[in-house]
């Protein structure tokens, strides 16, 4: 009988110590569990505030664009005069044509 007592307490013990350890991991299935939905809060969080961050390259992307825009506008509107604007570049052609040359001072004789 003594055999029996000591298998029995053995498995009263071992019964015991299987609990504890079926507690400790229900434990830590808990805490796992409140882990991953404080981590899908923050990855909800962050999608959103990336998803704003997309909005605003785009915004600024447009900003540069118009900027760029513009500025290429400025530098035409200094470097090129308005359609409305004429300019007679063959004005002083015939003035030009018509100027007497002093073909001594090319070394050719007077005439």
């Amino acid at each position: 009988m003594n055999n029996t007592v000591r298998m029995y307490q053995q498995f009263c013990d071992r019964n015991i110590e299987l609990k504890k350890r079926e507690d400790e991991l229900l434990l830590s299935i808990s805490e796992l569990g409140a882990r991953e939905s404080e981590l899908r809060k923050a990855t909800t969080g962050l999608e959103q505030q990336l998803s704003e961050l997309w909005e605003y390259d785009a915004y600024n992307d447009n900003l540069n664009l118009e900027f760029k825009q513009e500025k290429v506008i400025s530098t035409n509107d200094v470097l090129i005069p308005p359609p409305n604007m004429a300019i007679n570049y063959h004005q002083n052609e015939d003035k030009a044509l018509s100027l007497p040359v002093n073909k001594q001072s090319y070394g050719c004789p007077a005439l």
